[in-house]
């Protein structure tokens, strides 16, 4: 056992671990509350591209694009986002009374849009039993008159259950008075044993012999190959009509009588909306034959394959389909189950056969349909009264403030920004400020409606217009003003978008060129890039929006310049330092730092090596921060005077803070003074 001292002279090594590392933020990420294409909904889902988000959520759906384009734009800056897709469910606008189906259809106000999967029901079309059949080339138009000896074996493989036979068929046929074809399949017949009569038959048509299953339901129901072959003797199964050699045939039937029940079968896209309409698919059949040596004879059975074409695309193909065994790997219910388009929803009939019906043409390309976003599409026009505009418009917010809430856990999902684009209702936005008062650590970017000037947008956050009664208050969610032209690559068209996105992205782009306390507006780092503005606010204008205790941050299009975020405040009506949005955004970063830090001091000794070992880390937290011209000064306190005897019997360890954070320019006054010739300049 190694010592810590020397009892005689030598080398003692001793090693003192000073590394412990100063712990460190994440990138800036961004959480999204928006409708949807497409993906799983009120689950917050993490993306890490543009592509990535696409893939999970689909494209921009063209009757409410906002949260997709945001979430795309969102990465030409940042890394990560978290999104969570919402969709209305619960009111059906048939129900309501001045439904008009002649009026409200795609298109216009009030179509019925609740969150629905893309499908595509296959039916089948009742057939004729069909079996296995083979019929002979040898016309017995009299008979045969004469005793003939006969050897031949008959062999039958059942490829939906891997049943084998074979049967030993000897003995004399014909004779005087066997003059119809009729009588010769007779004397076969009487020459099969007990168990092959079970399973086959000789009959005629017209004077030619036909060989086939016996007409079973078991037999039916499958597909069947079947053989004759000769093995020697005085009359060969040739001088019968069929065939020297191999010989097979299939049949496919399920024993109802005279026909077959329907098969029917329904596909669905893995995740509801209208992404899937572009999703169709192909069945289609192959005869694959094959020897078997142990059988002796060659097996041919039917292989289903199904291509899913995407836009047009192929994207997945599946082969070898079982349409029957629902234990094989290659059932069609399993293979489907990893596809990421189409999932097999059910049988739809009670008739479980392949499709054969729709597999013979290799050209049937069949589409789903009548998938649906969940976006509510209604208003007040083309005959709905208030009272049912008003009752869809609280079905779709609660569904919003629904996915607001998914997002309250901290523990389990990470934030800085959080957006719900083109979302004024004061039903979501008080979701949003909720949220994050709740959390404490990342801030709310909130939309006024589309179409209010600089003293509406001033009226609606007062609490005083548009929709809403209440100010809103606080320091951790801020309101930009006007709307933005912009054009839309997905759906093809120039729309009017809401600021939350553009400015969010202004927030990731002040974190990489400089830091979270740097204010995201002005000329270096509030520069947007869009088409236009609903309006362009003037200097007069912008002190109404920004003056007193009003809050609206303005984004400005100034001449020879470009579109321009000017301001940063939050919605904190208070003269405080919080009410700026470099403020609040600096408290959110040393406060998650701080607390990720603190979390390693759960459990350990309240004494005073903790608390000295605290304000080490702390400082090591803090001190780059001023550094970086995010603190003018700052203090740690964490000693015996923040943990008295007291607090320490509470199993408590407390510590104290003090920040003076860096406050920016936001008004700016030069003086010019105009001096007579020959005066010397003299400050004043």
């Amino acid at each position: 056992m190694a010592s810590n001292f020397l009892m005689s002279p030598g080398v003692l090594i001793k090693e003192q671990d000073q590394s412990t590392y100063v712990v460190t933020a994440a990138a800036t990420q961004l959480a999204i509350v928006g409708y949807a294409s497409k993906g799983d909904v009120d689950k917050p889902t993490l993306c890490i591209s543009a592509q990535d988000f696409i893939d999970k959520f689909g494209t921009p759906p063209a009757d409410n694009p906002y949260g997709a384009l945001a979430a795309l734009k969102y990465f030409e800056e940042g890394n990560t986002l978290l999104y969570t897709r919402v969709a209305y469910t619960e009111l059906d606008i048939k129900n309501l009374s001045t439904y008009n189906p002649q009026v409200h259809k795609e298109g216009h106000a009030g179509y019925d849009k609740r969150l629905k999967k893309a499908e595509l029901e296959v039916s089948i079309d009742a057939k004729p039993a069909a079996v296995p059949t083979i019929i002979g080339t040898r016309a017995f138009s009299n008979g045969l008159q004469y005793t003939t000896s006969v050897d031949f074996t008959l062999k039958y493989f059942n490829t939906r259950n891997g049943e084998i036979k074979s049967f030993s068929v000897s003995g004399n046929i014909g004779g005087a008075g066997k003059t119809t074809a009729a009588d010769v399949a007779s004397d076969l017949n009487n020459l099969l044993g007990s168990e092959a009569a079970d399973y086959f038959l000789f009959s005629h048509s017209g004077d030619y012999l036909v060989l086939t299953m016996v007409d079973d339901a078991e037999y039916k129901d499958s597909q069947v190959s079947i053989e004759i072959a000769g093995t020697g003797g005085e009359t060969t199964i040739t001088q019968l009509g069929f065939a020297e050699g191999n010989r097979t045939a299939r049949g496919v039937g399920n024993g109802t009588g005279s026909g077959i029940d329907a098969t029917g079968f329904k596909l669905e896209a893995v995740s509801p909306g209208s992404w899937a309409n572009d999703i169709s698919v192909r069945f289609y059949s192959e005869v694959v034959s094959s020897y078997d040596p142990t059988l002796g004879m060659f097996i041919t059975k039917p292989k289903y394959n199904l291509d899913i074409y995407y836009k047009g695309k192929i994207a997945e193909n599946y082969t070898d389909i079982d349409w029957e065994d629902s234990d094989s790997e290659n059932y069609i219910e399993t293979v489907l189950a990893d596809s990421k388009y189409i999932r097999f929803a059910n049988w739809t009939a009670t008739t479980h056969t392949a499709p054969d019906d729709i597999a013979d043409d290799p050209n049937d390309y069949l589409k789903l349909a009548n998938g649906a976003d969940g976006i509510p599409v209604i208003d007040d026009v083309n005959g709905f009264n208030s009272d049912e505009v008003d009752a869809l418009n609280n079905s779709a917010y609660t569904e919003l403030d629904r996915g607001v809430n998914t997002l309250s856990n901290s523990e389990n999902y990470e934030f800085d920004i959080v957006i719900a684009p083109g979302q004024s209702s004061s039903v979501v936005i008080n979701s949003l400020i909720n949220l994050v008062n709740g959390r404490r650590d990342a801030i709310a970017l909130i939309d006024p409606p589309f179409g209010l000037n600089h003293e509406d947008v001033v009226a609606w956050h007062n609490g005083a217009g548009h929709g809403n009664t209440s100010a809103f208050n606080t320091s951790y969610a801020a309101l930009y003003w006007p709307w933005l032209h912009d054009y839309d690559p997905y759906n093809k068209e120039y729309i009017w978008l809401p600021p939350s996105g553009y400015v969010a992205k202004q927030y990731v782009y002040t974190d990489n060129i400089a830091d979270p306390w740097a204010a995201p507006a002005g000329m270096s780092r509030g520069k947007i890039t869009a088409l236009d503005v609903e309006m362009s606010a003037s200097q007069s204008q912008r002190d109404l929006l920004y003056g007193d205790m009003n809050a609206v941050n303005p984004i400005v299009n100034f001449v020879g310049e470009g579109l321009t975020i000017w301001g940063q405040k939050t919605l904190l009506r208070e003269n405080k330092a919080t009410n700026r949005v470099n403020v609040r955004r600096l408290l959110i970063f040393a406060e998650r730092l701080i607390a990720k830090m603190a979390k390693t001091f759960i459990f350990e000794p309240s004494d005073e090596t903790s608390w000295a070992e605290f304000t080490r880390r702390a400082n090591a937290i803090l001190e780059p921060i001023r550094i970086r011209r995010g603190l003018y000064s700052y203090k740690v306190v964490m000693d015996s005077t923040t943990n008295t005897p007291e607090v320490i019997d509470q199993n408590k360890m407390v510590g104290k803070i003090f920040l003076q954070p860096v406050k920016t320019a936001e008004f700016i006054e030069v003086t010019f003074t105009i001096t007579a010739t020959g005066e010397t300049f003299i400050a004043e």
